[in-house]
C-alpha cells in the first residue's frame, strides 16, 4: 500500500509559485510617472539649493572683507594713523577722469588682477604682512579667469576706494584714519566686477565734480554721471563692501552690473545705484 507523506501535501489556503510563473515589473507608463515626479521634486529643490549657495558665498565673502578691514586697521596702528597707499605709478586726469597705470610699490596691493598668474603681487603689497592669507583677497563666487588662460582662476576680486589714500588730486581723499568723519558710512574695500577690475584702485566720481561736469554736455539726462569702475553683481545681483569702522555689508543693486570701465549709466535705475555708492565717498 502506497503511503503519502503528510509533508508532501499542500497546506490549506497557501499558494505556492511555480518556476513557470512570471513576475510582473513596472510598465512604461508607471516609469514615466516616476520620472515626472522626480523631475518635479528636483525643480522644487534646486532653486532652494541655489539660494543657499549664494548665501553661503556671500557670508564667506563678507568674512574676507572683515579680515581685510582688520589688517587695514592694524596697518594704521603701526604707521601712526597713516592709511595704506592706494596710488597709481602714473595717472592722467584728462577732463577730471583718471587713467592710471599700475599701483606704486608701497600700495596695499600691486599688479593687475586680470593678468596676474600667481599671488606675488598680493604678497608684496603693503597690507599682506597684516593678513598673511592670500585666499581672503578672492571672492568665492568669482569664477573669472585671467586673460588668455581660462584654466587659471584670478587671485583677487577686491579693490580699495581711491579716496583711501589714492593719488593726490581729489580734495575728498584721505591719508589718515582720523580724517574720516563718518567711518560707518565710508567704504574702503569693494567687490569689483570682473569686467572692470585691474589694479587695486576703485574710482568713482563725487556727484557734480569736474569729471561729471565734463560729461554733462553729452549726457544732460544724468548730468554726466558715469561709472569709472563697476562694482560686482555676482552675489544675487549685489556685491559686498567694507567700511572704515570695520563692518561689512551686502548691497543689492536695482540694475545689473555687467559693464566694464568708464561707461555711462544705463538708465534711471542704474543712475540711482551709482548715486547710492557715491554716498560712501568720504566728505570734505
Amino acid at each position: 500500500m502506497r503511503v503519502t507523506s503528510i509533508l508532501a501535501a499542500p497546506l490549506p489556503g497557501r499558494r505556492f509559485c511555480t518556476q513557470t510563473e512570471n513576475h510582473k515589473g513596472f510598465t512604461l507608463n508607471e516609469l514615466l510617472v516616476v520620472i515626472a515626479i522626480i523631475a518635479i521634486l528636483a525643480s522644487l529643490v534646486m532653486p532652494a539649493m541655489g539660494t543657499a549657495k549664494v548665501k553661503v558665498q556671500t557670508t564667506s565673502c563678507i568674512n574676507n572683507f572683515k579680515q581685510l578691514e582688520m589688517a587695514w586697521h592694524l596697518y594704521t596702528i603701526d604707521f601712526n594713523d597713516q592709511l595704506p597707499a592706494n596710488q597709481w605709478m602714473s595717472v592722467d586726469w584728462e577732463d577730471g577722469c583718471p587713467s592710471g597705470t599700475q599701483t606704486t610699490s608701497d600700495s596695499w596691493v600691486m599688479g593687475n588682477a586680470a593678468i596676474d598668474r600667481n599671488t606675488w603681487n598680493i604678497q608684496n603689497g603693503s597690507l599682506f604682512p597684516f593678513t598673511k592669507s592670500t585666499p581672503i583677497y578672492h571672492c568665492p563666487a568669482d569664477r573669472s579667469t585671467i586673460y588668455y588662460r581660462p584654466d587659471i582662476i584670478r587671485k583677487r576680486s577686491y579693490s580699495m576706494s581711491y579716496y583711501m589714500n589714492g593719488s593726490p588730486r581729489k580734495p575728498e581723499r584721505k591719508t589718515k584714519l582720523a580724517q574720516i568723519k563718518n567711518p560707518a558710512g565710508t567704504f574702503v574695500f569693494i567687490d569689483e566686477h570682473e569686467n572692470s577690475i585691474s589694479d587695486g584702485v576703485f574710482f568713482l566720481h563725487v556727484p557734480g565734480d569736474d569729471g561729471e561736469q565734463a560729461e554733462a554736455n553729452n549726457d544732460p539726462t544724468f548730468k554726466g554721471a558715469h561709472w569709472m569702475n563697476n562694482p560686482a553683481d555676482r552675489h544675487g545681483q549685489g556685491c559686498n563692501l567694507s567700511f572704515a569702522d570695520g563692518h561689512a555689508e551686502h548691497w543689492k543693486w536695482s540694475w545689473p552690473k555687467n559693464a566694464g570701465m568708464d561707461v555711462d549709466v544705463a538708465n534711471q535705475t542704474d543712475y540711482q545705484d551709482l548715486r547710492r555708492l557715491q554716498t560712501g565717498i568720504p566728505s570734505l
